[in-house]
């Protein structure tokens, strides 16, 4: 079965299609224990023990149920746990799987039982591809993978019937829960971790179509993370939960993020997923905490933000003792789905306004070193986040009062200066953020003096332009030119039209949803509808901004390549087994090794090499090529011009495939022949003929046969004519 046929279910996609209350299959580089949900699947075996690596230390572990066994009860919930996240422990380790019938060396992931053999990926494409006879197997995944499957299944029930009459976490639109690569880690199934994601994926979009909770698949590694989302970009009805503009919006912002040109400006509103409170929500805390009466924190509402922050400054004591409550409530226990899903961008750069240190976490189960701006270098880290109101690590430098504002300029004139820099070098994301805080207006106004003139920068040029009549095309220039003067893009949740008026010139304002009326506000579900509308929003854009291609060469996701790709990973290590040693010490090949790696070639970097081209590796062509019978090294540039198929011999040349339009035409010279691999014989010179040799080669199918080349005493003396109508061929006439 190969894997396209899992993803083209006939069955699952026409339920998907007619449940638009489905839920939506999320896919998160992060740490699965740090991430906030109503429910997440802790590994386990059949002995009910947890590896250290998950950090749970703390976690009560409940006694072995006697029904708890490989074949029988796989899932446990663990009870009275003190965090919000429930956690379940699912049997999903100590099965081992068979290795390859065929290499002895990889790890089984197909099962032919016409064959009676277990197959690694490699092995059952090179095998079944060989002819038509071949070909007809019927093959499917290994039982023992399906086990794994088996167990994802059953933690979905039953995590569907404890979530049965609860309300989300922190008023989520639908519950979202949580689960790793199951098997692939200390689970047994690492080398067949391409058939778990190919057999996981459409699992995971049932249960999400049938529980109507969301779910969200959690890797720690890149090369898995890659791998998932080449398979899952492949789904036909994998983002019809999201309109077509918005996707197309994703998909700019994605080219800015793999051009290196994206930079995240972060607010308070990324971290409301996880339980943190906004300014306003934080203000009413602060607030209660300062003792002020019912009365007083209704004035307080309605007064600037920056003169209530005084006034609870002067309540609780003092400057210090504002910095403290506010650390204490914006203390991080989890991270958002949001934080996560933007620290696995592919960005150097961030700045936020947010006091706490989410981001930070989020990027550190991202695999991603973070400096925090002013108080580390940005040396040495993959990345580095300016936050312009300080941090909870450093109490006295938040910025919270309006007497905090107005010394700002001249305490952090050079934060501003980065973030100006920004603003004219780079594309600049903006989530969660209002665009009303006056620091950032006044960073704003700056630029706008430093790189626009007041004529160019007017908003109302498109709509006098508009006016005077211009023409459909001279609008649409207008509206590119604009677009060229933007700083960068704004999403937010439910579209505001006069805020859009405000900042058009400026940002490309990206909504989730419309107003459900002009007038009346907007309800705290469809808020919640539109926050998860964003989390899948920032979903589809990590999946299209993955730069890397580290499966491509692991043999652990063959089963996810496409037959191209089987190509030219084979060519790619074709390629690496015949550079001999003494060629890789250069520099030149130390660059080439690092893309090899990046590429998942580390397996092939290590094996030894034999220093020659493969002319004998394949003992079975792959598709569309045919084994012919050479006779001769004369043969040989025969049978580049032309051959057919013939006997299969152990000196086999592979020759590119039948579908490949262009050959490469016969040489016009004896002495121009290609050289051919260690084994054959010099091409033969007119002045001393050499006995025959035979041997075998590959040549595309499809293509007329070689010419018969016979040998006498005195070398080649019988070449037959050319075909009627054809061109001579110097090099073969001459011989």
């Amino acid at each position: 079965m190969r894997t396209q046929e899992l993803l083209s279910d006939t069955e699952l996609t026409t339920a998907m299609l007619r449940n638009p209350q489905r839920g939506h299959v999320f896919v998160v580089l992060s740490d699965l224990t740090k991430l906030s949900c109503d429910a997440w699947m802790l590994p386990t075996d059949d002995q009910l023990v947890v590896e250290k690596s998950w950090g749970t230390g703390d976690m009560p572990i409940p006694a072995k149920p006697k029904t708890w066994e490989n074949r029988g009860q796989r899932v446990l919930r663990v009870p009275e746990f003190s965090r919000l996240c429930q956690p379940f422990l699912v049997n999903v380790g100590g099965i081992k799987l068979p290795v390859c019938d065929l290499c002895k060396v990889a790890t089984a992931m197909m099962r032919c039982d016409a064959d009676n053999a277990n197959l690694c990926s490699r092995c059952d494409e090179k095998m079944h591809n060989a002819n038509p006879l071949l070909g007809a197997h019927k093959r499917d995944f290994c039982v023992d993978i399906r086990w794994y499957i088996d167990g994802a299944r059953q933690f979905f029930k039953e995590v569907s019937q404890h979530l049965k009459g609860t309300a989300p976490l922190h008023n989520r639109a639908k519950h979202l829960v949580c689960l790793p690569l199951v098997g692939t880690g200390m689970g047994g199934a690492g080398g067949s971790a391409g058939g778990v994601v190919a057999l996981l994926i459409p699992e995971l979009y049932r249960a999400a179509n049938q529980y109507n909770f969301d779910v969200s698949l959690v890797l720690n590694d890149r090369v898995k993370f890659a791998a998932v989302q080449l398979l899952r970009n492949r789904f036909e009805h994998a983002w019809g939960l999201l309109s077509e503009g918005l996707q197309a919006e994703a998909r700019t912002l994605a080219d800015h993020a793999r051009d290196g040109n994206l930079v995240l400006f972060l607010g308070s509103g990324i971290s409301t997923g996880a339980g943190l409170p906004t300014w306003s929500t934080l203000l009413q805390e602060l607030a209660k905490e300062a003792g002020m009466s019912v009365d007083e924190q209704a004035t307080l509402e309605s007064m600037n933000n920056l003169d209530a922050a005084r006034i609870i400054e002067m309540n609780l004591g003092g400057g210090e003792a504002l910095a403290r409550a506010v650390a204490k409530r914006c203390a991080v226990t989890y991270c958002s789905q949001n934080s996560c899903l933007l620290a696995g961008l592919p960005v150097k750069e961030a700045v936020t306004t947010n006091y706490n240190q989410m981001f930070e976490m989020a990027s550190a189960g991202a695999g991603v070193g973070v400096a925090v701006l002013p108080y580390a270098p940005a040396t040495k880290c993959d990345r580095w986040l300016l936050k312009m109101h300080g941090c909870t690590s450093h109490p006295k430098d938040i910025v919270l009062t309006r007497e905090d504002y107005l010394r700002y300029a001249n305490r952090r004139s050079a934060l501003q200066g980065i973030v100006q820099s920004l603003l004219i070098t780079r594309h600049m994301l903006f989530v969660g953020f209002s665009l009303n805080d006056d620091n950032f207006h006044r960073v704003v106004d700056e630029v706008r003096k430093s790189v626009r003139t007041s004529s160019s920068f007017s908003p109302d040029n498109g709509d006098a332009a508009a006016a005077a009549g211009a023409s459909q095309q001279q609008q649409q220039q207008q509206n590119e030119q604009q677009q060229r003067k933007q700083f960068g893009t704004s999403l937010c949740l439910i579209r505001n039209r006069v805020s859009d008026m405000l900042w058009k010139s400026d940002l490309n304002m990206v909504a989730m949803s419309e107003p459900s009326s002009p007038s009346a506000p907007s309800t705290a579900s469809e808020h919640a509808e539109a926050a998860r509308t964003m989390e899948i929003f920032l979903d589809y854009l990590s999946s299209q901004a993955v730069t890397g291609s580290s499966y491509l060469l692991n043999q652990a996701f063959d089963a996810l390549l496409m037959d191209e790709q089987h190509t030219l990973a084979d060519c790619i290590a074709s390629f690496v087994d015949s550079v001999p040693q003494s060629a890789r010490g250069t520099h030149e090949w130390a660059r080439i090794a690092e893309l090899l790696t990046q590429l998942g070639g580390k397996g092939l970097l290590e094996k030894k090499p034999s220093g020659r081209l493969h002319t004998g590796a394949m003992s079975v062509p792959p598709p569309g090529w045919a084994l012919v019978e050479v006779n001769s090294a004369s043969g040989l540039a025969a049978a580049v011009g032309g051959a057919g198929a013939g006997a299969v011999g152990a000196g086999a040349l592979p020759l590119p495939p039948a579908s490949h339009p262009e050959l490469p035409p016969p040489p016009p010279d004896d002495d121009d022949l290609p050289r051919p691999p260690n084994g054959l014989p010099e091409p033969p010179k007119r002045s001393a003929p050499q006995a025959p040799v035979k041997k075998s080669t590959v040549v595309p199918s499809g293509l007329p046969p070689p010419i018969p080349v016979s040998a006498g005493k005195k070398g080649f003396d019988s070449v037959p004519p050319p075909p009627r109508g054809a061109a001579p061929n110097k090099s073969q006439s001459d011989v």
